[in-house]
Protein backbone atom coordinates (compact mmCIF):
# COMPACT_ATOMS: atom_id res chain seq x y z
CA UNK A 1 0.00 0.00 0.00
CA UNK A 2 1.07 3.52 -0.11
CA UNK A 3 0.28 6.57 1.49
CA UNK A 4 -2.65 8.36 0.20
CA UNK A 5 -4.18 11.98 0.94
CA UNK A 6 -7.38 9.74 2.04
CA UNK A 7 -5.56 7.69 4.27
CA UNK A 8 -3.46 10.53 6.35
CA UNK A 9 -6.69 12.55 7.30
CA UNK A 10 -8.73 9.62 8.03
CA UNK A 11 -5.72 8.11 10.30
CA UNK A 12 -5.70 11.81 11.61
CA UNK A 13 -9.08 11.78 12.38
CA UNK A 14 -8.84 8.75 14.82
CA UNK A 15 -6.18 10.16 16.60
CA UNK A 16 -7.63 13.68 17.14
CA UNK A 17 -10.75 11.26 18.56
CA UNK A 18 -8.63 9.50 20.98
CA UNK A 19 -9.36 11.45 23.85
CA UNK A 20 -12.79 11.33 23.25
CA UNK A 21 -12.98 7.91 24.61
CA UNK A 22 -13.33 8.13 28.52
CA UNK A 23 -11.03 5.66 29.73
CA UNK A 24 -8.89 3.09 28.08
CA UNK A 25 -6.76 0.15 30.14
CA UNK A 26 -5.03 -3.01 29.40
CA UNK A 27 -1.89 -4.91 28.95
CA UNK A 28 1.41 -3.46 26.68
CA UNK A 29 5.14 -4.29 26.30
CA UNK A 30 8.14 -1.85 25.78
CA UNK A 31 10.58 -3.22 23.75
CA UNK A 32 13.87 -2.64 22.76
CA UNK A 33 16.44 -4.17 20.27
CA UNK A 34 20.27 -3.89 20.28
CA UNK A 35 21.95 -1.18 19.05
CA UNK A 36 22.98 -2.78 15.45
CA UNK A 37 19.77 -4.44 15.88
CA UNK A 38 16.38 -4.04 13.75
CA UNK A 39 15.02 -7.67 13.22
CA UNK A 40 14.71 -10.49 15.56
CA UNK A 41 13.32 -10.47 18.88
CA UNK A 42 14.37 -7.61 21.53
CA UNK A 43 16.87 -7.19 23.48
CA UNK A 44 14.66 -5.99 26.44
CA UNK A 45 11.16 -6.34 27.05
CA UNK A 46 8.83 -4.14 29.91
CA UNK A 47 5.35 -5.06 30.24
CA UNK A 48 3.19 -2.61 31.75
CA UNK A 49 -0.52 -2.72 32.94
CA UNK A 50 -2.10 0.72 32.14
CA UNK A 51 -5.33 2.97 32.89
CA UNK A 52 -6.08 6.25 31.15
CA UNK A 53 -9.23 8.10 32.34
CA UNK A 54 -9.69 10.83 30.09
CA UNK A 55 -12.73 12.32 32.10
CA UNK A 56 -10.45 12.48 35.23
CA UNK A 57 -7.64 13.42 33.41
CA UNK A 58 -5.20 11.09 35.29
CA UNK A 59 -3.73 8.18 34.17
CA UNK A 60 -1.62 5.24 35.64
CA UNK A 61 1.55 2.70 34.17
CA UNK A 62 2.42 -0.06 36.41
CA UNK A 63 5.78 -2.26 35.55
CA UNK A 64 4.59 -5.57 36.83
CA UNK A 65 8.28 -6.90 36.64
CA UNK A 66 9.30 -4.03 39.28
CA UNK A 67 5.64 -3.56 40.80
CA UNK A 68 6.39 -0.21 40.03
CA UNK A 69 3.58 2.64 39.24
CA UNK A 70 3.65 5.63 37.56
CA UNK A 71 0.46 8.13 38.04
CA UNK A 72 -0.40 11.24 36.64
CA UNK A 73 -3.19 13.01 39.13
CA UNK A 74 -4.10 17.05 37.96
CA UNK A 75 -3.79 17.70 41.81
CA UNK A 76 -0.14 15.85 42.24
CA UNK A 77 1.32 15.80 38.94
CA UNK A 78 2.97 12.70 38.10
CA UNK A 79 3.97 10.30 41.12
CA UNK A 80 6.52 6.89 41.49
CA UNK A 81 4.21 4.63 44.02
CA UNK A 82 4.79 1.22 45.08
CA UNK A 83 1.77 -1.32 45.21
CA UNK A 84 1.15 -0.73 48.59
CA UNK A 85 0.68 3.04 47.37
CA UNK A 86 3.64 4.78 49.03
CA UNK A 87 5.62 6.99 47.41
CA UNK A 88 9.00 6.41 45.57
CA UNK A 89 11.92 9.19 45.05
CA UNK A 90 12.31 9.19 41.93
CA UNK A 91 15.34 8.74 40.04
CA UNK A 92 15.74 12.22 38.15
CA UNK A 93 14.61 15.34 39.60
CA UNK A 94 11.55 16.01 41.47
CA UNK A 95 8.81 16.29 39.17
CA UNK A 96 8.63 14.17 35.80
CA UNK A 97 9.63 15.86 32.83
CA UNK A 98 7.79 13.67 30.77
CA UNK A 99 5.30 11.27 30.24
CA UNK A 100 5.52 7.92 29.35
CA UNK A 101 5.44 7.15 25.58
CA UNK A 102 2.46 4.20 25.86
CA UNK A 103 0.73 7.03 27.81
CA UNK A 104 1.72 9.94 24.67
CA UNK A 105 0.42 7.42 22.46
CA UNK A 106 -3.16 7.86 24.15
CA UNK A 107 -3.04 11.04 25.07
CA UNK A 108 -2.25 12.23 21.07
CA UNK A 109 -2.49 15.71 22.12
CA UNK A 110 0.65 15.42 24.30
CA UNK A 111 2.33 13.71 21.34
CA UNK A 112 4.82 15.57 19.97
CA UNK A 113 3.54 14.64 16.53
CA UNK A 114 1.89 17.73 14.86
CA UNK A 115 4.12 19.98 14.24
CA UNK A 116 4.14 22.35 17.16
CA UNK A 117 6.62 24.37 18.08
CA UNK A 118 8.78 22.34 19.82
CA UNK A 119 7.42 19.28 18.47
CA UNK A 120 10.37 16.41 17.62
CA UNK A 121 8.44 14.71 14.85
CA UNK A 122 6.83 14.86 11.05
CA UNK A 123 3.94 13.20 9.50
CA UNK A 124 5.07 12.13 6.30
CA UNK A 125 1.06 10.81 5.65
CA UNK A 126 -0.30 7.66 6.09
CA UNK A 127 -1.02 4.43 4.69
CA UNK A 128 -4.10 1.69 4.82
CA UNK A 129 -3.51 -1.33 5.98
CA UNK A 130 -5.83 -4.73 6.33
CA UNK A 131 -6.99 -3.86 10.31
CA UNK A 132 -6.28 0.02 10.50
CA UNK A 133 -4.00 2.60 9.63
CA UNK A 134 0.10 3.09 9.46
CA UNK A 135 1.26 6.39 9.79
CA UNK A 136 4.80 7.57 8.74
CA UNK A 137 6.64 9.90 10.20
CA UNK A 138 9.98 11.60 10.28
CA UNK A 139 12.57 13.28 13.43
CA UNK A 140 12.64 16.59 12.90
CA UNK A 141 16.67 16.78 13.49
CA UNK A 142 17.85 13.38 12.91
CA UNK A 143 17.46 10.57 10.25
CA UNK A 144 15.11 8.70 12.89
CA UNK A 145 11.69 7.10 11.43
CA UNK A 146 8.69 6.27 13.46
CA UNK A 147 5.40 4.33 12.22
CA UNK A 148 2.39 4.66 14.60
CA UNK A 149 -0.19 1.61 14.11
CA UNK A 150 -4.01 2.89 14.72
CA UNK A 151 -6.18 0.04 15.04
CA UNK A 152 -10.08 0.87 13.40
CA UNK A 153 -11.31 -2.40 15.44
CA UNK A 154 -10.78 0.12 18.79
CA UNK A 155 -10.07 3.30 16.52
CA UNK A 156 -6.87 3.99 19.16
CA UNK A 157 -3.57 3.89 18.32
CA UNK A 158 -2.08 0.53 19.75
CA UNK A 159 1.78 0.80 18.77
CA UNK A 160 4.54 3.13 17.92
CA UNK A 161 7.94 2.31 16.30
CA UNK A 162 10.84 3.95 16.12
CA UNK A 163 14.51 3.28 14.40
CA UNK A 164 16.98 5.53 15.43
CA UNK A 165 20.77 4.43 14.19
CA UNK A 166 22.37 7.41 15.30
CA UNK A 167 22.21 7.61 19.08
CA UNK A 168 24.79 5.55 20.49
CA UNK A 169 22.97 5.92 24.03
CA UNK A 170 19.38 3.81 22.73
CA UNK A 171 18.74 0.37 20.91
CA UNK A 172 18.43 0.88 16.98
CA UNK A 173 14.98 -0.06 17.58
CA UNK A 174 12.16 1.23 19.99
CA UNK A 175 8.76 0.24 20.46
CA UNK A 176 5.58 0.16 22.50
CA UNK A 177 2.64 -1.97 21.68
CA UNK A 178 -1.12 -2.47 23.41
CA UNK A 179 -1.41 -6.27 23.33
CA UNK A 180 -4.57 -6.52 25.85
CA UNK A 181 -7.14 -3.44 25.51
CA UNK A 182 -10.31 -2.68 27.41
CA UNK A 183 -13.09 0.61 26.50
CA UNK A 184 -15.92 1.64 27.79
CA UNK A 185 -19.69 0.24 26.27
CA UNK A 186 -20.17 3.57 24.83
CA UNK A 187 -17.02 3.59 23.05
CA UNK A 188 -17.72 0.28 21.43
CA UNK A 189 -21.23 1.78 20.17
CA UNK A 190 -19.94 5.02 19.23
CA UNK A 191 -17.17 3.15 16.75
CA UNK A 192 -19.67 -0.28 15.84
CA UNK A 193 -17.60 -2.99 17.97
CA UNK A 194 -18.60 -6.10 19.23
CA UNK A 195 -20.64 -6.01 22.36
CA UNK A 196 -20.17 -9.31 22.98
CA UNK A 197 -16.68 -8.95 24.63
CA UNK A 198 -15.59 -6.87 27.67
CA UNK A 199 -12.16 -6.52 26.32
CA UNK A 200 -10.26 -7.73 23.52
CA UNK A 201 -6.62 -9.04 23.00
CA UNK A 202 -4.69 -7.52 20.75
CA UNK A 203 -2.61 -9.85 19.94
CA UNK A 204 -2.01 -13.97 20.32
Amino acid sequence: MAITLEDTLAAISLLQNTETCTRISGTAEYRSWGKTDLSGPPKTVQRVEFVVDNELHSWSERNTKFRQSRRFTRNAGQELVDDSGQLIPPKSPPGFTHWPLLIKMLTPSRFPIWGRPGDKWQMRGAESTEHGYLMHLNRDTSPAVAELFIDTTFSLPIRWTEVNQIRPDLGAKQEVEILGLHVPPEWKRLTGMDMSEEGEDMAG
